[in-house]
């Protein structure tokens, strides 16, 4: 499930249930070699690639979501967030100083938030109306595309990093889960 390419192109994360618990796993890309990086009862999700291609950051699907750092090799597992806010959906900015999440608060409802890669600095950056989620990063790192939910309407829209100038760019019923072209 869930597969992403390493930046340098010779490795391929992703999620398998083999085992019972869904755990990432990392292989070759011709599938020769496959290594099992997590060991645990929570369901690992959405590994993506640092852009050094040195690690992988993910969550976990449990009664609070944590968002994890690892080493390619599985070692060196860190968590970033704690237990106060139901975080997921970390993307990495192009230069892998920052991880941009989907963090929920009291109530359910999703904002925005960006930290630095170590975890420290996190910071809301969404303040408009609705709920928003699936955050990633231009490839230049000027912007931030979004998924947002207001009112039973689903839109596509992209912010600076800091949350000034939110713009909505699509909506549809639905729509959801933006990525971005090689070029921005």
């Amino acid at each position: 499930q869930t597969p992403h390419w390493s930046p340098d192109g010779t490795q391929i994360a992703f999620v398998s249930d083999r085992d019972g618990d869904s755990e990432i796993f990392v292989m070759s890309v011709d599938g020769a070699t496959q290594t099992q990086l997590t060991f645990n009862v929570e369901q690992d999700k959405r590994p993506i690639w640092s852009p050094d291609s040195q690690r992988l950051t993910y969550f976990t699907d449990a009664d609070d979501a944590l968002i994890f750092v690892i080493d390619a090799d599985g070692s060196n597992v860190t968590a970033l967030t704690d237990n106060s806010t139901y975080a997921e959906y970390p993307r990495w900015s192009p230069d892998g100083s920052q991880i941009a999440f989907a963090a929920a608060d009291e109530v359910g409802a999703y904002d925005i938030w960006v930290m630095d890669a170590d975890g420290s600095n996190q910071r809301r950056v969404s303040f408009g109306q609705g709920s928003y989620a699936t955050p990633v990063w231009s490839p230049r790192g000027d912007l931030i595309a979004f998924t947002k939910l207001q009112s039973g309407r689903f839109f596509i829209g992209v912010m600076r990093p800091d949350g000034s100038g939110e713009r909505l760019l699509a909506e549809d019923f639905k729509i959801e889960a933006p990525t971005w072209a090689p070029n921005g």
